[in-house]
């Protein structure tokens, strides 16, 4: 397998070491075979170990990144939730000003309130001038202001450093996960490295039309066309207790195989943090894919894609498939 985007590099770094193994089968008491080391070619040479620790440091990132994205998942929702609690209490508190008339010179300074969408800046700025208009109303009033639900101006004090303390679990889940793919693409520039540097010393030390050379697997697709997608539909399987993935075929005369695509660590599918569940062959019938990924539990969602990947490597994914448990 080629490399696509993040998730083909474990595939491919896969392919590579299987063929490091047979090359090292071959060589026998002569080996094991050894490339440079692309960072530092005056340095130790490399053995098979380098693509177990490449593919390790890759895999863990992607359960990293995979899931500071569901954290963020969670985060976002929390945050949305809270920012139209103190929103609906903000339009109220806005209303009771108004309607009061011995409040009829603080409603001209009452904040804009904002939409519920908007960032953190506009939303606690106007969020922190109910509030202090609130306190103010209390200095003119005979009682204190409530709301209908008893929520009082040091309650809604209280939400507003919740709210901020949401913004931040937001904003930290979003930057964990950037600089874990930041951290990741560093590890995928050295694979490319080394995979090239593979392929280097494989042509070199073996002659053109050895087993071992023509069976070297590709870095990248080789060129040509992309092909076009497939239609897929899933739905959930009560009686196999998963996702029925099911998709039309492709006619492509370069088709190899099908790939089937999971990415369910967002609220949207993300090519950035998906893996491969794994892969049907193109003459197979019914074409048709049977998972229980990320659909644990009911009322659980899962997103799946189902890849055409074509003999040169190129490929192209379909639209998104959702499936819900019941």
């Amino acid at each position: 397998m080629p490399l696509s985007g993040p998730s083909s590099y474990v595939p491919t770094l896969t392919s590579f070491r299987s063929h490091w193994e047979t090359v090292d089968v071959e060589l026998d008491s002569a080996g094991p075979f050894t490339i440079s080391d692309p960072a530092n070619p005056d340095g130790p040479r490399l053995g098979i170990v380098v693509m177990d620790d490449l593919i390790n440091e890759l895999q863990g990132f992607a359960d990293y990144i995979s899931d500071q994205v569901a954290r963020g998942d969670v985060a976002d929702a929390a945050l949305a939730e809270a920012k139209r609690a103190a929103l609906d209490a903000a339009q109220e508190f806005g209303r009771k000003v108004r309607e009061d008339g011995r409040l009829r010179h603080l409603a001209p300074r009452l904040p804009v309130l904002p939409n519920v969408t908007e960032g953190e800046g506009p939303f606690m700025n106007a969020m922190t001038s109910v509030r202090s208009r609130w306190s103010q109303a209390n200095a003119i009033l005979p009682a204190p202001l409530l709301l209908s639900s008893g929520e009082t101006q040091v309650q809604f004090a209280a939400r507003i450093t919740t709210l901020g303390t949401k913004f931040a679990e937001a904003e930290d889940a979003d930057v964990d996960a950037a600089v874990g793919r930041s951290r990741r693409n560093e590890v995928q520039d050295r694979a490319r490295e080394v995979l090239a540097s593979y392929r280097a010393a494989i042509e070199g030390r073996f002659p053109p039309g050895s087993p071992l050379v023509t069976s070297l697997p590709r870095i990248y697709p080789q060129p040509g066309h992309t092909p076009d997608p497939v239609s897929a539909a899933g739905t959930w399987d009560a009686a196999q207790s998963k996702a029925r993935l099911t998709w039309s075929a492709s006619t492509d005369a370069e088709l190899d195989h099908y790939d089937i695509r999971s990415s369910n660590s967002g609220s949207t599918y993300d090519t950035e943090t998906e893996s491969t569940l794994g892969s049907v062959a193109k003459d197979a019938s019914p074409l048709e894919y049977l998972t229980a990924a990320g659909l644990g539990a009911t009322g659980a969602s899962a997103r799946f894609r189902i890849y055409v990947v074509l003999t040169t490597g190129n490929e192209r994914g379909s639209e998104t498939v959702t499936v819900t448990r019941p």
